[in-house]
This record gives C-alpha cells, sequence and structure tokens, in this order.
C-alpha cells in the first residue's frame, strides 16, 4: 500500500491547470470551461474539404502569438509540404507553427510511418498536439476523462 495517497496530500502546479485561449467562439465550443487545456491531444476528423486544416492551424496560430513560449505541434498525415505552402500563401499567420510530416498508407495493409522519427519528435514534450486523419483511416477515439475540470480543482484545494 505505499503508493497509495490521499489527493489532498498531492501538490500540483497551478499552472497545470491553465488552458490555452484561442480568443475564437471554439474556447467555449470544445470546452466548457473556456480555452484548450495543456497536455492534451486533438484528433480533428472529417471529409476532405471541410477546412479541418485550416480550424486547426487557425487555433495554433492564435494560441502560439497569445503563447509565445508555447510548445506546439501540428501533425500532418493527409497533407504534403506542397499543400501546406499553399495554405499558408493564403494564411501567412500559418507560417510559424511547427508541423511534422509524416507518410502513411492508411488503406494499404503495412504502414510507412517512419516510428523512430515520429516518438523523437514526440518525446520533446509539446503543450499540445493536433493531428488530422483521412475519413479512410478513422478508428474509435479512446475515451479520456478530461483532468481539467473546475470541480476537481475545487475538491483537490486549488481555489
Amino acid at each position: 500500500m505505499a503508493n497509495v495517497v490521499k489527493m489532498r496530500d498531492i501538490t500540483f502546479d497551478k499552472s497545470l491547470f491553465d488552458n490555452y485561449l484561442t480568443r475564437t467562439p471554439l474556447d467555449r465550443l470544445i470546452c466548457s470551461y473556456n480555452g484548450l487545456p495543456k497536455g492534451v491531444n486533438y484528433m480533428v476528423i472529417g471529409d476532405p474539404g471541410s477546412g479541418k486544416t485550416t480550424i486547426a492551424l487557425d487555433v495554433l496560430a492564435n494560441i502560439t502569438r497569445h503563447y509565445p513560449s508555447a510548445r506546439i505541434l501540428f501533425v500532418s498525415a493527409e497533407m504534403n509540404h506542397i499543400d501546406l505552402a499553399a495554405c499558408v500563401q493564403r494564411y501567412p499567420k500559418f507560417k510559424d507553427i511547427d508541423i511534422l510530416f509524416i507518410e502513411s498508407d492508411f488503406c494499404g495493409t503495412e504502414s510507412t510511418h517512419n516510428l523512430a522519427a515520429i516518438e523523437s519528435t514526440l518525446d520533446y514534450g509539446w503543450d499540445s498536439r493536433h493531428r488530422l486523419v483521412p475519413r479512410a483511416a478513422r478508428h474509435r477515439p479512446r475515451g479520456r476523462k478530461h483532468p481539467h475540470e473546475r470541480r476537481r480543482e475545487s475538491a483537490a484545494g486549488y481555489d
């Protein structure tokens, strides 16, 4: 029972529970307590041309502009360098976002991911990662309870 502790005996840095504000209506849409929580992965799924990339990059550009020290990563498995260059031409504020391009044959029998390169990039410790998945690659996302609910903060004594 050495690993059993009471939550009241555990302390956390209060900034762990701060959210990134995108200063868009998405702050209230995505999360009931405003903003995007730190350290959470988001997967945007939709049909080609539905605006997944534009919305995700807009959110990331806003976060990057308002939180310059934030480590934000956009993972693109669907668009290549040329596709995203055209997007940056239309929206210059996207030019400072860190992007990891991965190539994959989602519909084939063998993945062409370079797993070592992806893992080493992700080991850097990003505050937020966003990934777009083509419709053909959809799978049921794992459910995860959100650690940033206000009542949990209150219960843990963060008020």
